[in-house]
């Protein structure tokens, strides 16, 4: 039914431009009839591929919502083995269905889902790879700068600060506006922190009380500037 659909909104789409194609031959007498084929055939070619990859993309996204429940139900199961082996044969599904729908945006989809799995796993350089090609691959995705933080995080976690540094600053010049940009310029002002660069921590801390006075995380940062007065840093 769903494949039907899909031919059926293809051939709509194919009727109007030939219509409008007539019509413009008709208003035009300067465009021959051998020209406009020309362009109807071109835009017909368009047309079927962008349907093929509609279809594609539909296909995708049930298959990688029925991975990413399995991979939800098996995180409550009660049953340790269980559940980290059947996490396991789900993360294999998962770099699956990166690899096969490649360019689609459920791939993107899968990938996140992957990198979480392997962040979970304590896995943090395969984690923020992940996270990073994802970001890398189409930065307006809506999971992008979500990515770009993560991976922030998962070299936090490996200690390299400076590294996580650099992403931060990486997601201030894309998504200053994001609704996640207080949370991760906390994280800035954290590796700035535990990289002992004191001043910049201070001033990134600041800069969270001063821009988002009513956000949870300006508390969080009044509370690092305090521990860190009283530390005498």
């Amino acid at each position: 039914m769903e494949e039907n659909n899909i031919i059926a909104q293809t051939e709509k789409k194919i009727e109007t431009i030939i219509l409008n194609i007539k019509d413009l031959i008709n208003k035009h007498a300067l465009v021959s009839g051998f020209t406009a084929l020309i362009i109807i055939a071109g835009i017909i070619v368009i047309i079927v591929w962008l349907s093929r990859q509609e279809k594609r993309e539909q296909e995708a996204s049930i298959h990688v919502n029925k991975i990413i429940s399995a991979l939800a139900q098996a995180k409550n199961s009660q049953n340790a083995l269980t559940r980290e082996q059947t996490v396991a044969g789900i993360s294999s599904e998962l770099a699956a269905a990166v690899s096969n729908y490649s360019g689609l945006k459920n791939s993107l989809r899968a990938q996140f889902a992957l990198a979480g799995v392997k962040y979970e796993s304590a896995a943090f350089k395969e984690a923020g790879d992940l996270y990073l090609a994802l970001f890398n691959k189409n930065k307006k995705y809506y999971l992008a700068p979500l990515s770009l933080l993560y991976a922030a995080c998962c070299l936090e976690e490996a200690g390299e600060y400076s590294s996580a540094i650099a992403k931060l600053l990486l997601f201030r010049k894309y998504y200053e506006r994001h609704y996640i940009y207080p949370e991760a310029l906390f994280a800035l002002a954290r590796n700035y922190k535990l990289d002992n660069k004191f001043t910049d921590a201070r001033r990134e801390y600041s800069q969270i009380e001063k821009k988002f006075p009513n956000s949870s995380w300006s508390q969080k940062a009044r509370e690092e500037l305090d521990l860190m007065a009283l530390g005498g840093k």
